[in-house]
């Protein structure tokens, strides 16, 4: 099998690729040659993507042209690098799974409209990566609103 040469090339021993398998066993149908190829050629390390895995096995059931890609060029436009952004997905790889309309760019819009520069959205992303996995929108809002009532500037 394919896969199982792939996956065993990122370092799954027998028994922690047989647990992953036993609870995604559709990844072993996936094109994980492609997912792995798709995040070396974005600055992933063996290590990082290995770490991808574990943390979010379904990953390889994604198509990374139409689901990953625009993420990824998306975070570059913002001024995150390939190094960034590998650290910072290998840490937080569930906001691969979050809707780049209808979370991520409303969230980095809402963070744009608080702080005011793209580079403080950037600086905050950076600090705080999870970020974007909230909505910003409703978080924020009432929060302004509450500190404006109270004379907050």
């Amino acid at each position: 099998m394919p896969n199982m040469e792939v996956f065993e090339s990122l370092g799954f021993s027998g028994s922690s690729l047989a647990k992953m398998l036993s609870k995604h066993p559709a990844v072993l149908e996936s094109d994980a040659h492609a997912v792995v190829e798709f995040f070396r050629a974005h600055g992933f390390s063996d290590k990082q993507i290995t770490t991808l895995t574990m943390k979010l096995p379904p990953l390889y059931l994604y198509n990374v042209e139409k689901i990953f890609k625009p993420k990824l060029e998306f975070f570059k436009s913002l001024g995150l690098s390939d190094l960034e952004l590998a650290q910072l997905l290998s840490s937080r790889p569930h906001i691969l799974t979050r809707s780049l309309e209808k979370q991520i760019i409303p969230c980095v819009q809402e963070l744009r409209r608080v702080l005011g520069t793209d580079e403080n959205v950037l600086e905050a992303i950076k600090a705080c990566f999870p970020i974007l996995e909230s909505n910003m929108v409703h978080m924020l809002q009432p929060n302004i609103a509450t500190l404006i009532s109270h004379g907050v500037p």
